[in-house]
């Protein structure tokens, strides 16, 4: 990998903000999370899988392969971890990792709030810069990130700007 990201520091409500790289400790406790969140697909399948016909234990222990195969090997683009991504709980956990460097006691709530001041543009714009990324030409953001009006429901905007 020739990029692999850089931090960025930021004026939010006149304090300055840094957001770090998205390093692999950030990603292990984010996959970490989910994974938690997600919990082991075969232990609701031990539970009831007596009480199934068979021909539905063959279909529902797939699944939980499939899952638990996933789970196994998770990355930003998985649809698991999307899924986790474009919650607001997902959002201030990856906010929060990437704002515990500078701010080590920043819970995921407080982060998600810092990031919601941020406007749409340098949102994106650091979010590439912490995953190593190239500036996105057509205007998406990149699948990690959810949409900006995602994070800013009924927020009040502070000011910010860039620092470096």
């Amino acid at each position: 990998m020739s990029n692999l990201g850089r931090e960025t520091t930021i004026t939010v409500n006149g304090k300055s903000i840094k957001i770090g790289r998205l390093e692999l400790a950030v990603l292990e406790e984010l996959f970490a999370w989910i994974k938690k969140q997600e919990g082991d697909p075969f232990d609701d399948l031990e539970r009831f899988i007596d009480k199934m016909p068979e021909a539905e234990r063959a279909v529902l222990f797939r699944e939980a392969q499939a899952k638990r195969n996933e789970m196994a090997s998770l990355s930003l683009q998985s649809p698991i971890a999307q899924k986790y991504m474009k919650t607001p709980e997902g959002m201030g956990m990856m906010a929060m990792l990437l704002l515990r460097g500078g701010m080590p006691d920043i819970t995921p709530s407080q982060a998600f709030d810092i990031f919601q001041q941020i406007p749409e543009e340098k949102l994106r714009e650091i979010m590439q810069n912490a995953q190593g990324k190239s500036p996105v030409k057509n205007g998406a953001l990149p699948a990690t990130q959810p949409s900006h009006r995602e994070m800013k429901s009924g927020i009040t905007s502070g000011s910010t700007s860039d620092e470096g």
